[in-house]
């Protein structure tokens, strides 16, 4: 009845016509997900901060313009228009220097902030990808569990009409037929809710994806010592340098405030016209050309509390990259030997897969001599679902490992995606051997 059992969810599974892979969900969630999009759109209006300050340090152009009727009691009326044209160049300004110079490193903070939100998405479409999966098997096992315990009752029911089982194995059987209802109702319940949770980043719903295949490869983390990950982190990880780069920006910061002990010098060149048609009047022209000076002596000290604020932003920003170094190494060392485990984990797992099955086939033809209980049965039965369930756990775990480990070490990227994809079975092969 088991291998029976094993072989229809191995048919079954053949004719299943799959929809997509793990490659086109992320293509779908790339185009469709409202919060990397949002990130996109956030990272195209930051790279405009550069042009624009850039604009304080280019000339200006303006033109003026009137036309006045001046309808004056006793006096002959009269019109009068004219128009001024200003040429500004600034000659020294360090705040707009250092603006400029700020905003050029606000873009790049916005380019690893929209670098996070893409590896944000990669980890978000992988593990509600393998999560579904994860449902898929589990209701599998749960529906198996429940066919082969409904069977267990029935032989129970038969055994005790004949007088060959107590009531006691009875009711114990029936128990474990309803608990194993109850586990099929909360598969089905828990594949619902994460099938809606990829919707999200889908924009659609996603069903029949793509397995794993049976024999998936496990790679231990290439180099294999924790150190070169380390450094490889501490070089590239996105959140450190999204921390050094606010540093540079406090700094930035620090020399815009300090520009306030500064003269400001713009050199002007204007041509202005003006016409009265009075008959005393007539038209004038002018043109010139200057340098103009502004200097600030003293603002109430906003100039000294605005200096000490930068700097003290500064110290907090550093404190926190310096913190960020640290979980680098910690978060990048946990993740090394995570991976080295969840190995370890399936490993054990395949093989008490394997002692497991022999260990039920062999209870079950005790519990038909009558050298077994009905209790060593099902405990035993119950033994190898859990086992398979934590076999495909297990998996999973090691997937979102690898994944984190490259993400805390700073190169997480699509490729790694597409290298997971082809650890999946193909499409067209699952058809063909319908």
């Amino acid at each position: 009845m088991q291998k029976a059992l094993v072989l229809a969810l191995a048919i079954a599974a053949t004719q299943i016509t799959y929809a997509d892979d793990l490659w086109q969900v992320y293509q779908q969630a790339a185009a469709n997900d409202a919060a990397y999009q949002a990130a996109k759109a956030t990272f195209l209006a930051a790279k405009e901060a550069v042009p624009i300050a850039q604009g304080a340090l280019l000339p200006s152009l303006q033109l003026a313009g009137s036309s006045t009727w001046n309808d004056n009691v006793g006096s002959p009326s009269y019109n009068s228009n004219g128009y001024s044209l200003t040429l500004t160049q600034p000659i020294f300004n360090l705040a707009s220097w250092k603006t400029y110079d700020q905003s050029e490193v606000n873009v790049e903070m916005a380019a690893v902030k929209y670098a996070q939100a893409e590896q944000a998405l990669i980890t978000s479409v992988e593990q509600g990808y393998f999560a579904i999966l994860a449902d898929q098997d589990n209701l599998r096992y749960s529906k198996a569990n429940q066919s082969a315990q409904q069977q267990n009752l029935l032989q129970v029911e038969q055994r005790y009409k004949v007088g060959l089982a107590a009531m006691s194995d009875v009711q114990y059987a029936r128990s474990q037929y309803e608990q194993a209802i109850a586990s099929t109702v909360q598969a089905e319940n828990q594949l619902a809710d994460d099938q809606e949770t990829l919707a999200v980043l889908t924009g659609a719903p996603v069903k029949n994806l793509v397995p794993l295949k049976i024999d998936f490869a496990l790679f231990k983390p290439n180099p294999a010592k924790s150190e070169a990950w380390v450094n490889t982190g501490l070089n590239q990880n996105l959140a450190l340098e999204l921390a050094k780069l606010q540093v540079e920006v406090d700094k930035y910061g620090e020399s815009i405030g300090e520009a306030g002990y500064l003269p400001v010098v713009n050199a002007t060149a204007g041509n202005s016209y003006a016409r009265t048609n009075t008959s005393t009047g007539g038209s004038t022209y002018d043109n010139a050309v200057g340098l103009n000076l502004t200097y600030n002596i003293y603002s109430g000290g906003t100039t000294v509390a605005t200096v000490q604020q930068a700097r003290y932003t500064t110290a907090q920003d550093k404190a926190n990259a310096d913190n960020q170094v640290r979980q680098t190494i910690s978060a990048v060392r946990q993740d090394y030997l995570k991976v080295l485990s969840d190995i370890s984990q399936i490993q054990a797992y395949q093989q008490a897969i394997v002692s497991g099955e022999s260990a039920l086939a062999a209870t079950r033809a005790a519990y038909e001599v009558g050298t077994k209980t009905l209790v060593d049965l099902l405990t035993q039965q119950s033994s190898l679902y859990q086992n398979q369930q934590q076999y495909v756990a297990a998996i999973q775990n090691y997937i979102n490992d690898s994944l984190t480990l490259k993400l805390d070490a700073g190169i997480l990227s699509p490729n790694d995606l597409a290298m997971i994809n082809h650890g999946l079975l193909q499409p067209a092969k699952v058809q063909a051997s319908s």
